[in-house]
């Protein structure tokens, strides 16, 4: 139960800080913030649009939380055709609206690296087929799960381009900058027309991957400043490639990919492939694709840490920084159901009620499924189910992990 003993009304999480205090639920197309820490509610304007874009993101289009967990930016539409872009400062009253926009809009995000409000919009009839149409169908209808390596080929596009806006609250303007998806270490990630991946900066521009790669962004690390892309455009299934400034490594390992890219760089150093059968990761500091398992599901990375899937089993791994070296493995878990959900938090998973620590592997214990989101606490948000036992309804509510003997940890 939240603090003050109320329970959360909404049927849906549209949105969720990754500090897991904030939330934004949806019922019947309307949408409340809520402060998980005391309960509060504040209820959003009802001019925001419903529709959601199918992709890989578990976030609603029209919302985005910034990583710092100070603020959430939503969009409202003032008119048929106009939008607005409206920013919070979470904690207080203070809110910020953007300039009025005549556009289709896409998706409204924060630059994973740091510069402000981004929205991903048709701005123009680029085809000339007479209306501004963006490249996939809008739905009210709650988003399906996927899982998350079955990507759908997204490239080319159907609809009018879609390009970026910085959105400026003190100027109140939006200023577009075509093909931006984020910053990295001062520079800018862009693609441009022809489908090449490109590091901009004031003093230069550096092709990271060309057209005949046409690379989607799959993770990277800001820190190390090196991008992990999938060559979507060569022939069969596409060849993985670790580059950046001074960094062009072929890993010789290929997926069946080509979704959307993926921008949200959480910086670990390590990122989870599963070629086939078999699980690895690709370790950002030694440059190195590094197999873990013949038969195997790595579930999360934390460090130099991960939970990995083998059977029946989860296990804590330890890849460690030294080439050459074993990696040592701890079973946490040995009895686990096939074809449990997991639901990943900042801090924490959910193993099918059971709540690991993803840094250290502890298990802190089980709460009722099923599980929707975890705070960084540890703490399981939970809601019900139909008939069916398919569809999470309202009332939802936090639960404490209940330490359970022989759970492990």
């Amino acid at each position: 139960m939240l603090a003050g003993g109320r329970a959360l009304e909404g049927t849906r999480v549209a949105a969720a800080q990754a500090q897991g205090r904030y939330l934004v639920t949806e019922k019947l197309g309307r949408f409340e913030l809520v402060d998980a820490a005391n309960g509060n509610r504040r209820e959003l304007d009802a001019r925001i649009d419903a529709r959601d874009a199918p992709s890989n993101r578990l976030t609603h289009r029209n919302f985005a939380f910034d990583a710092q967990g100070k603020r959430l930016a939503y969009l409202l539409r003032t008119a048929p055709t106009k939008y607005a872009v409206v920013e919070l400062e979470l904690g207080s009253s203070t809110v910020r609206m953007g300039p009025s926009l005549e556009l289709e809009p896409l998706r409204l995000r924060y630059d994973a690296g740091g510069s402000g409000v981004w929205l991903d919009a048709v701005v123009a009839d680029s085809n000339a087929d007479g209306r501004r149409s963006l490249p996939v169908a809008l739905s009210a209808a709650p988003p399906t799960c996927a899982v998350e390596d079955n990507f759908v080929a997204v490239a080319p596009q159907a609809g009018d381009d879609v390009t970026t806006l910085r959105i400026d609250f003190a100027n109140k303007r939006a200023a577009q900058a075509p093909g931006l998806l984020r910053t990295l270490r001062g520079a800018e990630l862009r693609r441009d027309p022809a489908e090449r991946l490109l590091l901009v900066s004031p003093t230069e521009s550096f092709t990271l991957a060309d057209e005949e790669c046409g690379g989607r962004i799959l993770s990277g690390n800001e820190a190390l400043g090196l991008v992990l892309i999938a060559c979507y455009r060569k022939p069969g299934r596409a060849p993985l490639r670790l580059v950046g400034r001074t960094v062009d490594v072929d890993l010789e390992v290929d997926l069946a990919f080509a979704g959307d890219d993926h921008l949200d760089f959480d910086d670990d150093v390590l990122y989870p492939l599963h070629p086939g059968r078999s699980a690895a990761v690709v370790d950002f500091e030694r440059r190195v694709l590094v197999p873990v398992a013949d038969d195997g599901l790595v579930v999360s990375t934390a460090g130099r840490f991960l939970l990995l899937r083998d059977g029946k089993k989860l296990l804590g791994v330890l890849v460690p920084a030294q080439a050459g070296a074993r990696l040592r493995r701890e079973v946490l878990l040995s009895d686990v159901a096939h074809g449990t959900t997991v639901v990943e938090g900042a801090e924490h998973l959910s193993l099918g009620g059971v709540i690991v620590a993803r840094r250290d592997g502890k298990v802190l214990g089980r709460v009722p499924e099923p599980v929707i989101g975890l705070d960084v606490f540890g703490r399981a948000l939970v809601g019900g189910e139909d008939e069916a036992g398919t569809q999470l309804l309202g009332p939802l509510r936090y639960v404490i992990p209940n330490h359970s003997p022989g759970l492990g940890g």
